[in-house]
């Protein structure tokens, strides 16, 4: 799973944050989005696999859904000319979905550590 955590990592970053110009961050979701026809179908195809990272990880329904709402509202508003494009540049839904999967993730590391270390008490007692 940490080997799809980097790679959703670097997914994200790069769709929604890699490049800085004058202050201002973004990925190559809006330039994507300029290319008629499959830009937008590429971004998406990237952006599903944040998706399905959560989906392995047995995420909660409810932050999947919330997961895969954030990625249609991006592909849908980016199917749209100009709007979808400025949308781009502003909506960052990669890396919104990626903090839900860190967040998980880490929450079921801290519980797994602390059932680890309470079973661990009582087998030396």
């Amino acid at each position: 799973m940490k080997n799809h955590l980097r790679t959703a990592s670097y997914i994200a970053d790069l769709l929604d944050n890699k490049f800085k110009v004058l202050g201002f961050r973004f990925g190559i979701d809006p330039i994507l989005g300029l290319i008629p026809g499959g830009g937008d179908l590429v971004s998406l195809a990237l952006s599903s696999y944040i998706v399905w990272i959560g989906i392995k990880a047995e995420l909660p329904k409810k932050k999947i859904v919330e997961m895969v709402r954030n990625t249609a509202l991006d592909f849908v508003v980016g199917l749209v000319p100009l709007l979808g494009d400025a949308v781009d540049f502003t909506f960052k839904p990669n890396l919104i979905n990626l903090e839900i999967l860190r967040q998980h993730l880490e929450k079921d590391v801290m519980e797994g550590e602390v059932v680890e270390t309470s079973t661990e008490q009582h087998q030396t007692e």
